[in-house]
C-alpha cells in the first residue's frame, strides 16, 4: 500500500510517500508524476515514511529525474529524507544521482 500527501507552495509540489513503492502501487504513481512534469512543476519527493523501494518504484524515480535533467532549465526533481533501506536499493544499482539534486 502506497499513500500519499502532496504539498504545493508555487509551481513546487512536495510528495510526501507513506508504505510502498513496488509493482502493485507504481502505476497511478507514476501516472501522477508525469502528470506534474508536463505541466512543468517542479517535484521533491519526501521518502522519510516509505519503507520500500522496488525495481517498479526506482524506475519511475530513474524516469523523473531523467525528465527534470533533460529539461533542466524548465523543470525541477529532487528526493529528501529517504530511509535507509530506500538509499541502499537506490545505491545498489548505482543511481545515486538521482539523490544528488
Amino acid at each position: 500500500m502506497l499513500n500519499t500527501n502532496e504539498s504545493v507552495t508555487g509551481n513546487t509540489y512536495t510528495i510526501e510517500l507513506e508504505g510502498r513503492l513496488d509493482s502493485v502501487t507504481s502505476s497511478d504513481f507514476k501516472a501522477r508524476i508525469a502528470e506534474l512534469q508536463e505541466a512543468k512543476n517542479d517535484i521533491v519527493l519526501d521518502l522519510k515514511k516509505l519503507d520500500f523501494l522496488s525495481s517498479a518504484g526506482l524506475q519511475i524515480l530513474v524516469m523523473a529525474y531523467k525528465k527534470a535533467h533533460e529539461q533542466k532549465e524548465t523543470i525541477k526533481f529532487s528526493i529528501v529524507n529517504p530511509q535507509d533501506s530506500v538509499v541502499a536499493v537506490i545505491k545498489l544499482t548505482s543511481l545515486e544521482r538521482i539523490l544528488e539534486n
